[in-house]
């Protein structure tokens, strides 16, 4: 199935300004968001907390993933960083339509080494 983009003219796209943390992981390189004050998210602690739930076929193999709080940063961090992951594997985006969406800025924290 082929996936429909619209087109830049057809509506003008509003982009949200993000504040997260930036580092990238020193075992594969791969760029990882962080809300300011909290750990990196994994699934795991997304589906515990409520915000995310993985859909699974037959198979057992994960399918689709339902977004319950899709303006929470700890989520939008997530998103942002496995579709960073995908693009590093050349694999599409598991989340569409993020980085247009938002610009992320990246935080710096004060006072530390």
């Amino acid at each position: 199935m082929a996936r429909s983009k619209r087109a830049a003219s057809d509506h003008p796209i509003k982009r949200t300004v993000l504040e997260l943390g930036i580092w990238k992981n020193r075992r594969d390189g791969t760029v990882v968001y962080i809300v300011p004050g909290h750990p990196p998210d994994t699934w795991e602690s997304l589906e515990c907390d409520g915000l995310i739930r993985r859909q699974y076929n037959s198979n057992g193999d994960h399918t689709e993933t339902l977004v319950f709080k899709q303006d929470d940063l700890r989520v939008i961090a997530f998103q942002l960083t496995m579709n960073a992951r995908c693009q590093q594997i050349g694999k599409r985006p598991i989340f569409d339509g993020l980085s247009d969406a938002f610009e992320v800025f990246p935080y710096e924290p004060q006072g530390t080494a």
